[in-house]
C-alpha cells in the first residue's frame, strides 16, 4: 500500500501495522517508511534565494498549518530570515491552506501591510498563482516591485503568466522510489523505517528576479 500526505496519520500508523505500506511525503511517524524531501532545508534555500534576488522584506503564506511539512516549511523560512540577519515579522506571515482562492486573498491582506513586503514565498504553487493574480490586480509588477515564488513545480506554474519561479519537489522519482520500497518489503526484504529523503531545487522564472544578476 502507498499512501501520500493524509489527515489522520494515527490511523495511518495503525493500518501500518496490519499491512506493508510506503507513505509519500508527508513524514509524521518513525514507525513509518516515508519518501519525503527535507521541507526545512527546501523552505530555507528558496528563502535564501529570495534574499540573493535583492528582497528583504520576505513574506509567507502557508500551507495548513497542522500538517508536519507546513510547520518545517515554516521554520526553514524563519530560520533562513534570522540567519540573513532580517527580523522575522509575524505581520507578513499569513496562515493558508494550499488553494488558489487562499493565496489571492492572502494576498491581499499581506499588500494592505506598511510597509509592504517585496516578496511573497508561498508553499504550493496554487497559493503563489493566486497571490501573482491578487498582485497584478492591485498594480504590482511583479517581479521588480514584488517578487513570487512557490513550491512543488506543478505543470501549470510553468504555464501562468507571469511564469512561476518555484522549489522543485521531484514527484516521479518519489513515486517511483515508493513503488521499489514497496515491491522490495513483499519480496520480503527488510526494509529501515523513517525517511528515505530527495533533493530538491529552485526553478528561476519571471515571478522573480534573476539572482544572477543581482548583488
Amino acid at each position: 500500500m502507498i499512501v501520500g500526505s493524509m489527515s489522520q496519520p494515527q490511523r495511518i500508523v495503525e493500518i501500518s501495522r496490519q499491512f506493508p505500506m510506503v507513505v509519500i511525503s508527508d513524514y509524521f511517524s518513525d514507525e513509518l517508511i516515508t519518501v519525503c524531501i527535507d521541507n526545512f532545508k527546501a523552505a530555507y534555500d528558496a528563502t535564501v534565494f529570495l534574499y540573493k534576488c535583492g528582497y528583504r522584506k520576505i513574506a509567507k503564506i502557508t500551507g495548513k498549518i497542522g500538517a508536519i511539512l507546513s510547520q518545517d516549511r515554516l521554520r526553514g523560512y524563519k530560520m533562513a530570515l534570522e540567519n540573513l540577519g532580517l527580523d522575522v515579522d509575524e505581520r507578513y506571515i499569513k496562515y493558508g491552506d494550499f488553494k488558489y482562492e487562499t493565496g489571492y486573498k492572502l494576498a491581499k491582506e499581506l499588500l494592505s501591510v506598511k510597509p509592504f513586503p517585496d516578496a511573497i514565498f508561498c508553499s504550493n504553487d496554487e497559493m503563489a498563482i493566486g497571490a501573482c493574480d491578487a498582485a497584478k490586480e492591485l498594480g504590482f509588477s511583479i517581479p521588480d516591485h514584488l517578487g513570487i515564488m512557490g513550491f512543488d513545480n506543478i505543470e501549470l506554474s510553468s504555464m501562468v503568466t507571469p511564469k512561476i519561479t518555484t522549489v522543485h519537489q521531484p514527484r516521479y522519482e518519489m513515486g517511483k522510489l515508493a513503488a521499489q520500497l514497496l515491491i522490495n518489503i513483499l519480496s520480503g526484504e527488510e526494509i529501515s523505517k523513517g525517511k528515505y529523503i530527495l533533493d530538491t531545487s529552485i526553478i528561476p522564472r519571471e515571478s522573480t528576479r534573476n539572482a544572477n544578476m543581482t548583488k
